[in-house]
């Protein structure tokens, strides 16, 4: 089979998802065929390919492997020769470091490694950090982009920190974002966080797709943040008639009801085993993005779960 997520556009895949919903058929899966997994050399990208190895084996995807490395200028004080040959030298040194970090060592768990029979491709580009990360998945047509994020010292987010919320304003591809800390395990249940909008209603039906493709189940909910609305307790569920049906039933939903967004987010955590959060990031104008810390790129500075980022 094709992978169908490059045939056509985003809205066309859609707009077959909801005219499949509103007909009571099937619908058909997105074939995930390509992840990117963005990487640098430390401790949080070892872990976030390791997640990427066997995410890739249980959604039969293959892997490409990208290391960005800052571009060498000829300014023109040295030969064009000494700057080809300083080009290639750094592109050798970072394949081989890039191979070396993601090849099996014995304190590793083989079974990971060897037994997978993923394909594995390695690049390495020049350029800016997010821009090249972009630029490469979409010619690549990826249909996930995974990296991961660091925890501890604050130091330590600066750069790769930086990269993580950088792609969460600018890609259009969904990305998965890995804690330094967190193991893989078989994704089970995938949690959204519903605004209750039917501006939810595409990444509904796409991380639909991806749980299908994970034999995952999806639980939706909702965050209410006011001082009070319709009902004083804590949590109960509602049917949601902005979001998709599920086997022609209205979505349910959790509401919870705290006075934080992250508040709710760390409430529902604690009581519910979840193997992914899910998240949708609207668009938003040059100004609110000026002066809008939004409530994801929060969260991805001290997540302790994976968080899959859809765009819209």
């Amino acid at each position: 089979m094709q992978n169908t997520s490059n045939l056509y556009s985003k809205s066309e895949l859609i707009r077959y998802f909801i005219d499949c919903r509103d007909n009571n058929l099937h619908y058909f899966l997105l074939i995930m065929k390509k992840i990117l997994v963005a990487l640098d050399y430390s401790p949080a990208s070892k872990n976030a390919f390791e997640y990427a190895l066997l995410l890739a084996k249980d959604l039969k995807a293959q892997l490409i492997l990208l290391n960005v490395v800052l571009p060498i200028f000829d300014n023109g004080d040295f030969p064009r020769e000494i700057i080809d040959f300083a080009k290639a030298y750094e592109q050798d040194r970072a394949t081989t470091l890039l191979k070396k970090m993601t090849t099996y060592y014995p304190n590793k768990d083989s079974d990971k490694f060897l037994k997978h029979n993923i394909q594995i491709n390695y690049l390495v580009k020049e350029g800016a950090f997010v821009p090249t990360i972009i630029q490469t998945a979409d010619e690549l047509n990826c249909d996930l982009v995974i990296a991961g994020t660091k925890s501890g010292h604050h130091l330590s987010k600066m750069v790769w920190g930086s990269t993580v919320r950088g792609l969460i304003r600018k890609t259009t591809i969904p990305t998965l974002i890995i804690p330094e800390n967190y193991t893989y395990q078989s994704v089970k249940t995938i949690a959204f966080a519903t605004a209750l909008d039917k501006k939810d209603e595409a990444a509904v039906l796409w991380i639909r797709q991806f749980a299908e493709g994970l034999k995952a189940k999806v639980e939706s909910f909702f965050i209410s943040e006011l001082p009070y609305d319709i009902s004083d307790e804590l949590e109960e569920v509602w049917e949601s008639q902005s979001l998709p049906s599920e086997k022609g039933k209205p979505t349910k939903v959790k509401v919870i009801r705290k006075a934080s967004f992250k508040a709710g987010i760390n409430y529902y955590l604690e009581r519910y085993p979840v193997d992914i959060l899910a998240m949708f990031v609207p668009k938003r104008t040059f100004i609110n993005q000026l002066f809008h810390i939004s409530k994801t790129q929060k969260m991805v500075t001290s997540p302790n779960i994976p968080l899959l980022i859809y765009h819209a």
